[in-house]
């Protein structure tokens, strides 16, 4: 059986990227492609000293809770929180390999993020590396 692809939303991630990450996968990789019910985020993963959500504890989470019927799916965790694991400042993203599951973070990648950097963007919108981030995932 063909594995598809599930989009699961973390917390409160805008509705319209979660659609268009669907749309771009099912036409890129030609696979079944479905947004899952809503996970919340688990309140240990945020560490108050870095103001940031540890990646390791959150795809645990999942991996513990993910439906016996999508283990052998691939599932692509979205949300919107600023991630990180211990040995890295920052990262976007992070996965293994089974069950098939990745956490991909849009905060780095939303202009918005960098505004009190004074950075100057190429791109004024974050669909195109999250597109690229789930490509790598997947």
């Amino acid at each position: 059986m063909e594995n598809k692809i599930n989009v699961i939303p973390l917390n409160n991630i805008d509705k319209s990227i979660l659609e268009f990450l669907q749309n771009r996968l099912r036409n890129i990789f030609k696979k079944e492609t479905c947004i899952l019910d809503k996970i919340n985020v688990p309140g240990n993963s945020f560490d108050q000293s870095r103001n940031q959500h540890n990646a390791n504890k959150i795809l645990n989470y999942l991996i513990e809770n993910l439906p016996s019927k999508n283990i052998q799916d691939i599932s692509l965790a979205i949300l919107d929180l600023d991630i990180f694991v211990p040995s890295l400042n920052f990262v976007f993203g992070l996965a293994v390999n089974f069950p098939r599951i990745c956490l991909i973070s849009t905060a780095r990648l939303d202009p918005l993020f960098y505004t009190n950097f004074n950075y100057s963007l190429k791109s004024k919108s974050l669909t195109p590396g999250l597109i690229k981030k789930a490509i790598i995932f997947v």
